[in-house]
């Protein structure tokens, strides 16, 4: 989307490789695929859904039996082991193992069939634009909110209780 000739989002796809166990970022300027991610311990966690965040950041739903919402970050990826270079993918033939990808932010377990998901931005008292992350488990029949910038679950759920049937399923 351009407005008023500014871009008013990034230039970034992330598609979830289900059967590989990963997910891609793609630059949708040059086409290629700038880096891979492994999504969680073994290549079974089978990533479906993704959704991105005003930043730039990802979040992905694994629909394994434990269901995981996993958080990379789009750009300025940290380097959490201080040795003066981000580690992290340079594209699809260079894929770390689980957990030594520093632009992996966090992951967070929210039951099987992690389906759907959604950024949400709230203002509040102390910061004026917060984030938070919505994952639905499908199996669990109920909807978590995560604290974006930590992992958290903050203990907000959306339950079905019948009348009302919730079904997280997302596309």
């Amino acid at each position: 989307i351009t407005l008023g000739g500014e871009s008013a989002l990034g230039q970034t796809i992330w598609i979830a490789n289900t059967r590989e166990g990963t997910v891609s970022k793609i630059d949708t300027r040059t086409r290629a695929e700038v880096a891979r991610y492994v999504t969680g311990p073994t290549s079974l966690t089978s990533p479906s859904r993704t959704t991105v965040g005003f930043s730039g950041d990802c979040v992905v739903a694994n629909r394994d039996e434990v269901g995981a919402a996993v958080k990379f970050y789009g750009g300025n990826c940290p380097d959490r082991n201080g040795d003066g270079r981000v580690t992290t993918s340079g594209g699809p033939d260079d894929v770390l193992r689980w957990m030594d990808d520093e632009c992996m932010a966090w992951s967070t377990p929210v039951g099987a069939v992690a389906r759907g998901a959604a950024f949400e931005v709230r203002s509040e008292l102390d910061d004026p634009a917060h984030e938070y992350v919505w994952v639905g488990s499908t199996t669990d029949q109920r909807i978590l909110e995560i604290d974006a910038a930590t992992g958290e679950l903050t203990g907000r759920v959306i339950e079905g209780t019948l009348p009302l049937v919730v079904f997280p399923y997302g596309v």
